[in-house]
């Protein structure tokens, strides 16, 4: 019994370190990403959602529209920049 709840901890452990990136729109209509840092109980890390801000991004850079506790939505300042194979590698 103890080794299927070693695996079973070892795969929330790792669905805790998931950051996904969708395209959304801003509240201001723009183009944007909604990147959802989220651990298995909301309390993911906002650090991986901002690194992969900047993977998307790139160096055009981007602004944070919106901000929870484990998600934010993002705007890239220059729209031409965004890296999408960052995003679809991310995804899988």
């Amino acid at each position: 019994m103890s080794k299927y709840f070693f695996f079973l901890l070892a795969a929330l452990s790792l669905s805790a370190c998931h950051t996904s990136a969708n395209p959304t729109f801003t509240a201001t209509g723009d183009n944007g990403f909604r990147l959802s840092c989220g651990g298995f109980f909301g309390d993911g890390d906002l650090g991986s959602c901002y690194e992969k801000a900047g993977q998307i991004c790139g160096a055009s850079g981007y602004r944070v529209q919106q901000s929870g506790v484990s998600s934010m939505i993002i705007a890239c300042r220059d729209a031409q920049s965004t890296d999408v194979d960052a995003i679809a590698t991310h995804q899988k």
